[in-house]
């Protein structure tokens, strides 16, 4: 089934009214495309998001994607700008996804938004420690799972952003190995550093 879901912050931010799904080019891939092209991009998408619910083309394979976000990347992007950041950095990892190589039409749903504050933030990130980082990070992930399949919030996979330093200098991804279908395991703690991220959520992704 392929869904869309509204945007929700911790914190008390309004959620997103209305549904969506991220798509994106292949310009976005190449850097050819400028930020402003991109945000229209996710903005025609948004635009499109009070769509009824339809199904997936025979061989394609959905990806419903919570992503979680800590005080540290809404703290250098900015409040008033990270929502949209974050919107088209997911933009680039559904995309990559959709390279001809993969054998298989696999779409990344993104359903749902987190942004922790920095109380919440400061007790999942470990300093220097990858393993304690990861397994908080999927508790947490799986903490906010919804209890029925039928949410339009159900995810199966969560992706977790932080530009805090969670393990050794230059590590920039960590994820369990074939963990998608466990309810646990199907999540990954990426390091972000600018839109070069969304290759990095994809190669983590991959590996679970």
């Amino acid at each position: 089934m392929n869904r869309g879901g509204g945007v929700v912050q911790a914190g008390g931010h309004s959620p997103l009214d209305g549904q969506f799904e991220v798509k994106g080019t292949d310009a976005a891939l190449d850097g050819l495309m400028d930020l402003e092209t991109l945000y229209r991009g996710v903005e025609q998408n948004l635009n499109q998001s009070r769509r009824a619910r339809r199904q997936a083309q025979e061989g394609d394979y959905n990806i419903e994607v919570m992503l979680g976000v800590d005080n540290s990347v809404e703290e250098f992007h900015g409040h008033e700008h990270v929502q949209m950041y974050l919107l088209t950095l997911m933009n680039i990892v559904n995309e990559i996804y959709h390279d001809d190589s993969l054998g298989a039409q696999i779409n990344v749903v993104l359903v749902r938004i987190i942004v922790l504050d920095p109380e919440k933030s400061a007790q999942l990130i470990v300093k220097g420690n990858p393993s304690s980082s990861l397994q908080n990070v999927c508790r947490w992930a799986f903490l906010q799972q919804k209890s029925s399949t039928d949410d339009t919030e159900y995810h199966d996979h969560a992706i977790f952003l932080t530009r805090q330093e969670f393990g050794p200098t230059g590590m920039q991804g960590y994820a369990p190995v074939t963990g998608m279908c466990h309810p646990v395991r199907s999540c990954t703690l990426n390091h972000e550093d600018g839109f070069s991220s969304a290759f990095v959520v994809a190669h983590e992704t991959g590996h679970v």
